[in-house]
């Protein structure tokens, strides 16, 4: 299996979905937000195709299929989520990312001038080269 891109959510940054799925929500899943301290991962990964649909991975670690696709190579997309704590890495990102928005209010981003009003977000990136791991957080203001 190769993980691509996975994506890291912490509690902190979602928020439960308000009233009833509409019509043109139906195509969405919608996931409920996890508890404080946990986080959202969702991943998306390559297989041969002998892997059963049934037979997702990470299953028994409790990962939840969200779609599974065939591709014209012969291997298969998956897309799963799981509910974990937030790791030590995500949340060092988010406390630097909470002190530079409240000591600087704003983030230039290229082709930004001083005309421009400020974005109230940071886009950081953390590299582990040792884990051959990159860490991109894209980080709002409340």
């Amino acid at each position: 299996m190769v993980v691509p891109l996975q994506f890291a959510i912490p509690a902190s940054e979602l928020r439960p979905t308000e009233g009833k799925p509409t019509s043109a929500s139906k195509k969405v899943t919608w996931l409920e937000p996890p508890e404080i301290g946990r986080s959202i991962i969702i991943s998306c990964a390559f297989t041969g195709q002998s892997l059963a649909d049934h037979e997702w991975p990470g299953r028994r670690n409790g990962t939840h299929l969200l779609g599974i696709k065939l591709l014209p190579n012969s291997e298969k997309f998956w897309l799963f989520w799981q509910d974990c704590p937030t790791g030590p890495v995500e949340q060092m990102i988010f406390s630097e990312a909470e002190a530079h928005m409240k000591r600087q209010k704003k983030v230039r981003f290229s082709g930004i001038t001083e005309d421009t009003p400020p974005a109230p977000r940071r886009l950081l990136f953390r590299d582990f080269a040792e884990d051959r791991l990159l860490v991109v957080l894209d980080a709002a203001a409340r």
